[in-house]
């Protein structure tokens, strides 16, 4: 994840840093990235998780999930519509960010016919990635 803020930051300071790259490649190397880590992740903490449901811990698990996934999008949302005034595609797509959701910005670019949800989006991804990295090793590490 740091090399690929290096990366991004090197390209962004100098465009011919790693040569022309096509829309189609980046998205695929994004998509495939995400993918692997997404099936890396499920191969080695799915079973542990499986195993751990059991009786009525499945119904306060899954309260638990929709609050911790609902609640603070729709915070950050009213948050940066109503106080601080910014513009909903660049609030959408930082909410996005700050949820790891690449999908869920470019359902945002597509809603607005625009890309203007990226704008918002790679500032809440890299610290919501480095916080969850953090804490959770911090998590494992402690518990």
């Amino acid at each position: 994840m740091l090399t690929g803020i290096v990366f991004s930051f090197l390209r962004t300071r100098n465009p011919a840093f790693g040569g022309p790259m096509s829309e189609g490649a980046r998205s695929f190397l994004q998509d495939i990235g995400l993918s692997l880590f997404v099936a890396v992740l499920a191969a080695t903490v799915g079973p542990k998780i499986l195993a751990s449901f059991q009786g009525i811990v499945v119904i306060k698990i899954a309260a638990l999930g929709l609050t911790a996934a609902l609640v603070p999008p729709l915070l950050a949302w009213i948050y940066g519509l109503y106080f601080r005034k910014m513009n909903p595609a660049i609030l959408a797509g930082a909410c996005a960010g700050g949820r790891n959701s690449t999908p869920a910005m470019k359902g945002a670019q597509d809603a607005c016919q625009s890309d203007m949800p990226a704008v918002g989006y790679p500032v809440p991804y890299a610290l919501t990635s480095m916080i969850v990295l953090v804490l959770g090793y911090l998590t494992m590490v402690l518990y």
